[in-house]
């Protein structure tokens, strides 16, 4: 995918909530812990404070649903604006559409919602042992500011360290 050309995005609905959670569901195969089904995006959504988008490569690929033709999202990404700095609490992409820029435009949508918010600063947690994401995340100008000891579970029950990765909001002027 071009820098130059913007993929589709849009927010996602409390009406979107189970394609959410199917594509959560799908974008974090093998680690189930990741994803949250349907009961809890829906308790999420429904809070003031979140937010979340779908993202889809161009040209969007239709599905069909009970003689309805819909689009069928590759990716999303769930904000929290809380406090003092937004939270980048869940962001995923199909891995067959991943290294295509679709993360980036996610983040810089986030990044915008924030901003527009007043928020200077964006955080996230990863998984210390998730090489992959940490590396894309440094690319963006994420650090680390510290770990949460044995903050994941894995499907072993094998407890993982997150890594808090935080970065300024770009000032556009």
């Amino acid at each position: 995918m071009g820098k130059d050309v913007a993929p589709p995005i849009r927010k996602v609905t409390l009406a979107d909530v189970d394609v959410l959670a199917d594509l959560q569901a799908a974008c974090f195969v093998g680690d189930e812990t990741a994803a949250w089904g349907s009961e809890f995006l829906t308790k999420l959504l429904k809070q003031i404070s979140y937010c979340a988008w779908f993202i889809y490569p161009a040209p969007r690929i239709s599905q069909t649903t009970s003689g309805q033709t819909r689009e069928k999202p590759v990716g999303f990404l769930l904000l929290q604006l809380p406090g003092d700095v937004g939270d980048i609490v869940s962001i995923g992409i199909l891995p067959e559409w991943r290294r295509k820029g679709l993360g980036q435009f996610l983040i810089e949508t986030a990044e915008a919602e924030a901003k527009s918010e007043g928020y200077k600063k964006m955080i996230l947690e990863v998984a210390e042992n998730n090489l992959t994401a940490r590396g894309f995340y440094a690319t963006l100008g994420f650090s680390q500011i510290r770990v949460r000891r044995g903050y994941y579970e894995n499907k072993l029950g094998q407890r993982l360290n997150a890594l808090v990765l935080c970065r300024e909001i770009k000032d556009s002027s």
